[in-house]
């Protein structure tokens, strides 16, 4: 049975972020594959642009 998941992308620097850029399009493309070889079903997807993992998670913009 599938189950329904959501994924969650981030990318530490503003640099990384933009069309021309792969860093969330290898997340994804991971995210992804992982969900399907597992049987889950990535139903909806978040992604923080330019926000490091040091800042607590409380404390990151929404």
């Amino acid at each position: 049975m599938d189950k329904n998941v959501c994924a969650y992308y981030r990318t530490s620097s503003n640099t990384n972020v933009g069309n021309d850029k792969d860093s969330k399009k290898r997340q994804q493309h991971s995210v992804r594959t992982y969900a399907q070889s597992k049987g889950l079903n990535v139903v909806n997807e978040f992604y923080d642009k330019g926000v490091s993992g040091t800042l607590d998670v409380l404390n990151r913009p929404s």
